[in-house]
């Protein structure tokens, strides 16, 4: 801070000093900077129609010589609103079960109406989703053990 009748600069603090604080009815931060003997209070005002002003709040500092209180007026003092839609994740969950039980659903009607299917049959491409299970462990199989099959008839 400048003194410009005895022109000369007080160091205020760093920001390794500063904790920031919230206001005493929680409506916006304060940083709070303790530098030796001196206290900086700088309140952050969100102000959306304006540029950003840094300006001294109390010229004379009411609490003592030590103390001091700024503003920080600006619109980027102004609480985000957070985005309320679906995330990426939600939408290709929502996405996987919708097109599964259109697959599923969409499939056994078929089978039924077109093929007279019953039971098991309706079940679309029957024979893939009963050898699903042994592919997975035969995956898993080769996956630990390096790559490699078990014997040389094997591959």
């Amino acid at each position: 801070m400048l003194d410009k009748n005895k022109n000369e600069t007080q160091n205020l603090g760093t920001i390794k000093e500063t904790k920031m604080k919230l206001s005493s009815d929680y409506k916006f931060p304060i940083f709070e900077i303790h530098h030796n003997n001196t206290i900086s209070v700088i309140d952050i005002v969100c102000f959306t129609d304006s540029k950003t002003n840094f300006k001294i709040d109390s010229p004379i500092p009411p609490s003592g010589p030590n103390k001091y209180y700024f503003k920080l007026i600006s619109p980027h003092g102004c609480k985000i609103e957070s985005n309320k839609g679906l995330s990426t994740g939600s939408t290709l969950v929502i996405l996987f079960f919708t097109i599964t039980g259109i697959y599923f659903i969409g499939g056994m009607i078929t089978l039924r109406i077109l093929r007279g299917a019953t039971g098991w049959e309706m079940l679309p491409n029957h024979d893939f989703w009963i050898k699903l299970p042994s592919l997975v462990r035969d995956g898993i199989v080769f996956t630990f053990n390096c790559c490699r099959a078990d014997s040389y008839e094997r591959i």
